[in-house]
């Protein structure tokens, strides 16, 4: 299992949506704090995290925020909760937060499915900058 500081997040997300690439590296330009560090979860690391939360036999469809000895979240929580530390003028996307958590997973769900269709699949890996490299697992 991964070790990280106590005040670290870690991101697993879809290595191969064009979609989930292009917030990785939002959140690489706006995490000035470098709160956040990342794993795709088909990496052996993304898979170890996996079966150490006990979610590693399910399809997940799902970025995923682990919090090291605190909690991970899954979806729209996941999003949410991202969010919070990143800077104010992000802040607008949890206007969401008032809809009950079954329509925003719903939405994040109905994206999940749609995200190759609609913003297409990588096929090879992107080049990440020299600057950010150390922030990936």
């Amino acid at each position: 299992m991964i070790s990280l500081p106590d005040s670290k997040k870690l991101i697993l997300y879809d290595g191969h949506c064009v979609l989930c690439d292009y917030w990785v590296r939002v959140l690489l330009r706006h995490d000035k704090k470098e709160v956040f560090y990342f794993t795709e979860l088909q990496s052996e690391t993304g898979k170890s995290v996996q079966k150490y939360l006990g979610i590693e036999n399910q399809k997940v469809e799902s970025i995923i925020l682990y919090i090291p000895k605190k909690a991970y979240y899954l979806k729209s929580t996941a999003i949410f909760e991202i969010v919070k530390s990143l800077p104010w003028f992000f802040y607008g996307i949890l206007i969401f937060k008032i809809l009950p958590h079954v329509v925003t997973d719903k939405m994040y769900t109905i994206v999940a499915k749609n995200r190759y269709k609609w913003f297409g699949r990588k096929t090879t890996c992107g080049l990440i900058d020299v600057s950010w490299q150390h922030r990936f697992i």
